[in-house]
């Protein structure tokens, strides 16, 4: 999925136990390497990750 830009894309995490992981990135092409959190949907994985973008452009500015 596109966002302001960036591309999130959401993984199961099957190897931490059930959940999902949202991987960011930017709009250069580099990808997040920073902390990451399984979250119990990908709905919730994609929403916490345009929160992230959202507060990452506004840092920014």
């Amino acid at each position: 999925m596109k966002y302001r830009g960036w591309t999130i894309t959401t993984l199961t995490t099957r190897q931490v136990g059930e959940g999902f992981l949202a991987v960011l990135v930017d709009p250069n092409g580099k990808k997040l390497d920073g902390p990451r959190i399984c979250l119990p949907s990908s709905e919730s994985a994609e929403h916490y990750a345009r929160k992230f973008i959202d507060w990452s452009i506004t840092l920014r500015q």
